[in-house]
């Protein structure tokens, strides 16, 4: 999948604090109140585990993402 060009004026800048904090809860099951809490050890921990199930899946290479 080619590269896509997203300006910097792109509505993917836009996304507000709470719809990330949504979305991360929803995605990961987990009941953070704060965005900075993102980045406690923990919460990184379960990114690195949502990460490895999708890459062995190759859903995020057929998604044109990566890490």
């Amino acid at each position: 999948m080619g590269a896509s060009n997203i300006g910097m004026m792109d509505s993917a800048y836009f996304v507000g604090r709470n719809e990330i904090l949504a979305w991360v809860n929803s995605t990961l099951h987990l009941a953070l109140s704060k965005v900075e809490e993102v980045g406690r050890p923990s919460t990184l921990n379960a990114f690195d585990g949502f990460s490895r199930v999708f890459l062995s899946r190759g859903l995020l290479d057929k998604a044109g993402l990566s890490l």
